[in-house]
């Protein structure tokens, strides 16, 4: 066990009876009173700094819960990881995805060392033996304050999960294990499919747990896509998920009630599963459960409404048991997808691909699509025109490997939009710095720009590399034609001096003496974001009128995942434009995000 001077997370008391008691005071649900909220494991609060603005804009959660971490590095299952059947019904087969404990543990040192949590941090852990949790159980204590035992994800590899949570005996060594050298409250995360899950239960709370979560997803399932005929989500199991949201809630209060009938009045319950409004708090109260676990519902609210949505979701002797609610919902279906057939696909400057389809979408910068092939995966992309629609690609992996060998005729999917239009202040004066794939957002900002009456100039970034894979003369996949009608458009060859597009800006720039009067938009690679967000800065453009698109992992597009945060603003809901000073005021910078998470 670590020493105190070591740990960030509570303390609790050793005594088993004493623990249990503290933790119900803790979460302010002793002698029935209701605790409050948390998050679950696996949706919103992924990542530190998600966790972060949680525990600052949402009093009502009284535990924010971490993704399951194990002991290695796990890439969990290629994307689409998420589907959608119905308007707030969803499938998802994430697979565990982590950075593995030595990373997680240096992301939650530097939160909890910087950022003092109001609700109570529950680190959930996955492991495939008794050893494996116990050794996650040593490491983590010091950054938790509670533990979550992962045995019930129905999409894990074989071991994990699922595959201990049906067995009560199973369960009942595996807590026995984990209780020896920790003593943090244990929570074992129990799955609903099962035929007895109060056994479950039972043995958990007999073994040591000091509480129970219920439950984990339904299923898995298959899920078809109706044009294709294919199946949607990636994984080992043929692409079957488990289900959330709003078509297991029933079917989850009548497991929370099963539980709580077979333990008895004492053990602490956080119930789950569909809950959306107060009804369905209400329901969960009453089936016995002591905190309420939101997940899936996060899809349904926009960020701006969450705290709203909060204060409707708290039960009180004056709640309506209709549903009803002031906070606007998205009750339509959010992740559909639409069949497009390839008009032309064309190969040019730099190893870029221009692909245009039969169909247009309206959109605006910062926001963006993804694009599905069956059977290979999918990935978010901006989109470059809208009449007809039209996207550059370069060749990165697998997906975009299949996707740039796509010819005119062939079929491709998308779903969206998603995120935001680009915050566009009226300037006199404006800039466009461009590099890679990151051409792509320009043509519809470009327009935008013209179109509030701004002056252009747009200045696209080639290195020597990516010229050397094309020719200067390819004016269509540089979208010569449509940017030159905007404004002065040049397209910048290193020439060996690497990020020489940033020098030719920041010397016209000088020369015209605009920088109090301009804004500056800068899309691409993260050094040459940097570098351009820096000179512009130097010349005087003001922090807030310099914008960066910031390309984070987005895996869902509907505020789940909550991978692609970014200065505590979900990407997919508020867009990808950031101005200078909202990265400052977070430190954050164009380079920080990994895909490794």
């Amino acid at each position: 066990m670590s020493s105190e001077k070591d740990r960030f997370g509570l303390s609790w008391p050793k005594d088993a009876g004493s623990r249990r008691e503290a933790l119900r005071s803790r979460l302010g649900c002793g002698e029935g009173r209701f605790g409050g909220f948390a998050t679950v494991s696996g949706i919103l609060s992924t990542r530190p700094e998600m966790i972060r603005e949680l525990d600052r804009r949402i009093p009502g959660l009284v535990m924010i819960t971490t993704k399951s971490y194990q002991l290695v590095p796990n890439p969990g299952n290629r994307e689409p990881i998420i589907v959608e059947t119905s308007a707030g019904s969803f499938g998802n087969a994430v697979g565990l995805r982590n950075p593995g404990m030595e990373k997680a543990l240096e992301e939650l040192i530097r939160l909890r060392s910087s950022w003092k949590m109001r609700a109570l941090l529950n680190v959930s852990l996955s492991g495939s033996s008794p050893e494996e949790f116990v050794r996650l159980a040593e490491g983590f204590s010091p950054v938790a304050d509670t533990l979550e035992l992962n045995f019930s994800c129905p999409h894990a590899a074989p071991g994990y999960g699922m595959s201990i949570g049906v067995d009560p005996e199973l369960v009942e060594r595996y807590v026995k294990a984990i209780r020896e050298v920790t003593d943090l409250p244990l929570l074992p995360k129990l799955t609903p499919n099962t035929e007895d899950i109060g056994a479950v239960a039972e043995a958990a709370m007999r073994a040591g747990a000091d509480g129970l979560v219920a439950v984990n997803t339904f299923g898995p399932e298959l899920y078809i896509e109706k044009h294709s005929g294919k199946p949607i989500l990636m994984n080992i199991h043929g692409g079957k998920g488990g289900k959330s949201g709003r078509w297991i809630h029933r079917e989850a209060v009548e497991k929370v009630r099963s539980i709580r009938e077979q333990v008895g009045a004492d053990p602490l319950i956080i119930g789950m599963g569909g809950v959306e409004d107060a009804t369905g708090v209400i329901a969960m109260r009453e089936a016995g459960a002591d905190v309420v676990g939101i997940g899936s519902a996060f899809a349904m609210v926009r960020p701006e409404d969450w705290e709203g949505w909060f204060e409707e979701l708290a039960p009180s002797d004056g709640a309506e048991k209709n549903g009803r609610t002031a906070v606007p919902r998205i009750e339509k279906p959010q992740m559909v997808y639409r069949p497009y057939r390839i008009r032309s696909a064309r190969s040019g400057i730099g190893g870029l691909r221009r692909i245009t389809l039969d169909g247009r979408v309206p959109f605006e910068a910062g926001q963006f699509v993804f694009l599905w092939i069956p059977g290979v995966g999918e990935k978010p992309f901006s989109v470059a025109l809208s009449d007809p629609l039209t996207f550059l690609v370069r060749e990165r992996g697998e997906m975009t490997r299949a996707l740039c060998a796509l010819e005119a005729g062939d079929t491709l999917y998308m779903r969206g939009m998603y995120g935001s239009g680009a915050r566009l202040p009226a300037t006199r004066r404006a800039w466009i710095l461009a590099g890679g794939t990151g051409l792509a957002v320009v043509p519809t900002l470009a327009s935008a720009l013209s179109g509030r009456g701004s002056k252009l100039s747009i200045f696209m970034a080639l290195s020597d590399r990516e010229a050397a894979a094309g020719t200067m003369r390819d004016a269509d996949t540089l979208f010569s034609k449509e940017l030159s009608a905007l404004g002065s458009y040049q397209v910048v060859q290193d020439d060996g001096v690497i990020g020489r597009a940033v020098k030719v800006f920041a010397g016209e720039l000088a020369a015209e003496g605009s920088a109090a009067e301009s804004a500056l938009y800068v899309i691409g690679p993260a050094p040459f974001m940097e570098a351009a967000a820096a000179t512009g800065r130097a010349a005087g453009i003001p922090a807030d009128r310099i914008s960066l698109s910031i390309e984070t992992s987005t895996r869902c597009g509907v505020g789940l995942c909550g991978e692609c945060v970014c200065a505590g603003k979900l990407t997919c809901r508020e867009g990808t434009f950031f101005t200078l000073t909202e990265l400052e005021v977070r430190g954050v910078k164009p380079g920080d995000f990994s895909d490794d998470h």
